[in-house]
């Protein structure tokens, strides 16, 4: 369980509940390495996870500009019981001319 507020349209009335938010995993690839998630992160719902995923993506190709010349990054994102619901890939090469 997680506490979600939810800030009313006054801006000064604040609820706070229990909610059952989904766990989400990050497993992350770069052509050389695999990095595993292994405490996941809990989001309000697959979206947010998936916008998630996309930033990591291209966080992950900016640093690639600063060390090789290609690589393959992929993140794969799994529910709770660990079953991949989505994976996103960038191919990353840069021409020295």
């Amino acid at each position: 369980m997680s506490k979600m507020q939810i800030f009313c349209s006054d801006e000064r009335t604040v609820l706070s509940t229990d909610v059952k938010m989904p766990l989400f995993f990050f497993d992350i690839r770069d052509g050389k390495s695999h990095s595993p998630d292994t405490e996941g992160t809990h989001y309000v719902g697959a979206l947010e996870a998936r916008v998630d995923a996309v930033k990591m993506l291209v966080a992950m190709a900016q640093d690639e500009v600063q060390g090789g010349l290609q690589s393959n990054l992929s993140v794969t994102v799994s529910d709770e019981s660990r079953r991949p619901v989505m994976e996103a890939n960038i191919d990353c090469s840069i021409k020295v001319f």
